[in-house]
């Protein structure tokens, strides 16, 4: 499902069955901030801001160590600038 959600985001421009997917993988003990990670990837491509906000700072307030924490809070920063 992970993969199959990374190809709906980068290749297809497909957020929406990307979400999908990756809300299903949550549940599987695999899932962690690399989830909720691409979860804020794929709302933010939705255009939906408020949830894609949601879901980098879980990674970020959740998950301190964890290297794509880096990533989050780039993209968090950058949806801020871009409103404004």
């Amino acid at each position: 499902l992970k993969q199959l959600a990374l190809l709906y985001i980068d290749e297809y421009n497909r957020p929406d069955l990307a979400i999908e997917c990756l809300k299903k993988y949550q549940d599987s003990e695999k899932s962690g901030a690399d989830t909720l990670y691409h979860l804020g990837r794929a709302f933010e491509a939705k255009g939906d801001t408020p949830n894609a906000i949601r879901y980098f700072e879980g990674v970020i307030k959740g998950y301190e160590k964890h290297p794509i924490r880096y990533e989050a809070e780039e993209s968090l920063q950058r949806i801020r600038s871009s409103q404004g």
